[in-house]
């Protein structure tokens, strides 16, 4: 307590001698540190909170550990060598609109709802790039891109959320969102190898009227213990 508290009185120091220094401008560098710094730490808090749900949910037993689980996590292609994995992470970068035309599709989806799915992912991704490139002339106009893009990584949560209810995968939509919101790359390869998923559809539990486990496994085999 007395470290965080002398940290405290030390960063607001320097804040204060910064801005009788430097008035105005460095009261605009104080708030551009200030959101650069909190940044990573906002992120790594809505892993935290998503995990420490998941936890509580495991124990009290809403929530199986062995359920099923996409084939492709999402900073697989970051985390294991695979070639392969890196270049359809390229390739979703810019083809998340098709992919999501596909996957509306496969759900039982019209073609025109399709398409249009995909037509308003595509405006809403390229408005972003397009947006923040303008910044560099119209200075304001990136915060309308990042509405944009938002509003793209909502269509890419309602189809991996309509995914794992498909193939009845763990999962909620609030990680469905944070995974598309930074990933969006990572969550397109899991909507394009959902049929592949891993783990257990069906854990039925030990009990006395029920000598044996069934655990059916993802390709329809049981085993028996």
């Amino acid at each position: 307590a007395v470290v965080s508290t002398q940290s405290t009185g030390v960063e607001g120091a320097a804040a204060t001698a910064l801005l009788i220094a430097g008035g105005a401008d460095a009261l605009s560098a104080v708030q551009t540190a200030s959101i650069v710094t909190g940044l990573p730490y906002s992120i790594l808090m809505s892993f935290l909170c998503v995990s420490l749900w998941r936890g509580l949910a495991m124990e009290f037993g809403d929530l199986n550990p062995y359920g099923s689980d996409f084939s492709i996590g999402i900073i697989d292609p970051f985390a294991t060598w695979n070639p392969g994995l890196w270049g359809k992470f390229f390739k979703n970068l810019f083809m998340t609109p098709a992919v999501l035309f596909k996957t509306n599709m496969r759900q039982g989806g019209s073609k025109t709802g399709s398409i249009l799915l995909a037509g308003a992912a595509f405006f809403l991704w390229s408005m972003w790039i397009s947006l923040m490139i303008a910044e560099i002339a119209v200075p304001g106009v990136y915060a309308i891109g990042w509405i944009c893009y938002i509003g793209f990584c909502a269509l890419v949560t309602a189809s991996r959320a309509a995914t794992r209810a498909e193939f009845d995968i763990n999962g909620n939509p609030i990680e469905d969102f944070f995974a598309s919101l930074l990933l969006y790359a990572s969550v397109a390869i899991q909507l394009e190898t959902a049929p592949k998923k891993r783990g257990l559809t069906t854990l039925v539990p030990r009990n006395s009227e029920q000598p044996e486990v069934a655990l059916v496994l993802e390709n329809g085999n049981a085993d028996t213990h």
